[in-house]
């Protein structure tokens, strides 16, 4: 099928916009923030933290891998079903608390100075 000719000489004939770059407006306290305002920009943090430490560390990772050692284990024929799941959410609770608790003590903590010794 055949396009009528006014169709292809309007195709031909556009040309791509001007992308101007827009005016910068800069959001005091209580303005609202468009979603694309950000678009493109880096995060910048708010203030210098002290990196998880190594027992914050080691809680989360073993509270990621609990679940799937544990269900695991039932298909070894290690322990029942009802019985590892219950270990499951009793020890993730528990470990995820302590997670917590030691990630909030490490947020009120004065900023390190960068000395690793």
């Amino acid at each position: 099928m055949t396009q009528p000719q006014r169709d292809r000489d309007a195709e031909s004939q556009w040309q791509q916009p001007p992308f101007e770059p827009e005016a910068q407006r800069i959001n005091g306290p209580g303005d609202v923030v468009d979603s694309d305002q950000f678009v493109g920009k880096g995060l910048v943090p708010v203030e210098d933290r002290r990196p998880p430490s190594v027992l914050e560390s080691t809680l989360n990772v073993v509270n990621g891998v609990l679940w799937p050692v544990l269900i695991g284990l039932v298909f070894f024929g290690i322990g029942n079903w009802w019985l590892n799941i219950f270990i499951a959410i009793v020890a993730s609770s528990l470990l995820g608390g302590i997670a917590t608790e030691v990630k909030r003590r490490r947020k009120y903590l004065p900023p390190s100075d960068g000395d690793l010794r």
